[in-house]
């Protein structure tokens, strides 16, 4: 899919997301719940902040990808926290690639935690600079019943050989019930 039509898929999302919003509200307020319409209003207005984070990243295309999976997660029953500490603004990895990486990444993890069957659906998304590059971590609780094989699962390596190819790299551990995977994005060297 190309860039106009992903954007205007999101674009579609986010409409969606506001009607339904305005929906609940008006639905809430006119059953005289004023309450649970401001309750309901707090919480729309968190999850707005939460999803403001990713927008200020310098990559459009890495942006537009996380929102997407975001979508996506949401539909789904996974809900995802965001930590962002750095705008990827040196990244060196071309966005379109970066942005398929990214979006990989999340949807995969989105995978593993949405079997009906899993009732922990949280995932935690952080981005830092690290050494000399950034790191893309996506931390789950390890749903259960699932196989400790970290690093040999195809899609992650078929993101791994593309990152490679611009010198980043894709990792997956399980420990102590957490699923960690983390994605080393290079970045240029700035003195």
């Amino acid at each position: 899919m190309g860039d106009t039509a992903r954007i205007m898929e999101l674009f579609s999302l986010q409409r969606h997301d506001f009607l339904n919003h305005f929906q609940v509200i008006s639905g809430l307020l006119q059953m005289g719940r004023g309450e649970q319409a401001r309750e309901y209003i707090n919480n729309a207005a968190r999850e707005i902040t939460r999803l403001s984070r990713v927008v200020h990243l310098k990559l459009p295309e890495a942006a537009a990808a996380i929102m997407l999976a975001h979508y996506h997660a949401a539909e789904r029953g996974v809900d995802v926290e965001y930590e962002i500490e750095t705008d990827l603004g040196g990244c060196t990895i071309p966005a379109e690639k970066l942005g398929q990486a990214l979006e990989a990444v999340l949807l995969y993890g989105v995978e593993c935690l949405a079997p009906p069957e899993n009732k922990d659906r949280e995932m935690n998304v952080v981005i830092y600079a690290a050494d000399m590059g950034y790191l893309f971590k996506v931390r789950f609780k390890t749903p259960v019943g699932t196989k400790n094989r970290p690093g040999n699962d195809g899609a992650l390596h078929d993101i791994d050989l593309l990152l490679s190819l611009y010198g980043g790299s894709v990792k997956q551990s399980k420990v102590e019930g957490e699923t960690e995977i983390a994605v080393y994005l290079a970045a240029a060297i700035t003195i």
